[in-house]
């Protein structure tokens, strides 16, 4: 499995460059990675919807009048798809928008213009943290001791209520 990322900027440039530098970057890490890129938020949502599945997705908060900008990207991504597991780095020219996002949960928040430093910085967190929540998960039935790979681990359930699982993995 690859590490899937997702680019959504309207500014065709700069998400060439980023898409650039983070395939150095992993390249260089040798980690494996599938990376799309679009040009809208309603482009994004619509691949979630249709079941694309990312890692990491370093989306704009800013689009053309009239489009869903990425504020409410990152609500749909978070309410109405019910993802938690996706990391979300928002992109701006203007700082104002960092407390706007405190509910959306957002991994990191980079200023434009994206400095390649910044951007392997918030890379490497990522596959550090990721890497911490892989491994084993030990649990009790009854008298026995079992143990399961973190990573196949989607949920939990007690009591009749599924508890979303928030482990996501890495291929390396």
């Amino acid at each position: 499995m690859a590490l899937n990322i997702a680019i959504c900027d309207d500014d065709k440039r700069l998400a060439t460059e980023l898409e650039s530098v983070l395939i150095d970057m992993l390249d260089a890490q040798t980690i494996n990675c599938e990376i799309d890129t679009y040009y809208t938020g309603e482009a994004l949502c619509a691949s979630m919807e249709s079941g694309t599945v990312y890692h990491l997705i370093f989306l704009d908060i800013e689009f053309a009048k009239g489009a869903i900008n990425g504020v409410e990207v990152g609500r749909l991504i978070r309410n109405a798809y019910r993802n938690n597991l996706v990391s979300i780095v928002y992109m701006s020219w203007e700082m104002q928008y960092s407390m706007q996002l405190f509910e959306i949960r957002p991994f990191n928040f980079l200023i434009k213009p994206l400095a390649p430093n910044r951007i392997e910085d918030v890379v490497l967190t990522y596959l550090q943290i990721a890497e911490t929540r892989r491994g084993d998960f030990t649990y009790k039935i009854g008298h026995s001791t079992c143990k399961t790979q973190a990573k196949d681990i989607v949920y939990f359930k007690a009591g009749g209520e599924k508890l979303p699982c928030f482990l996501p993995t890495v291929a390396r």
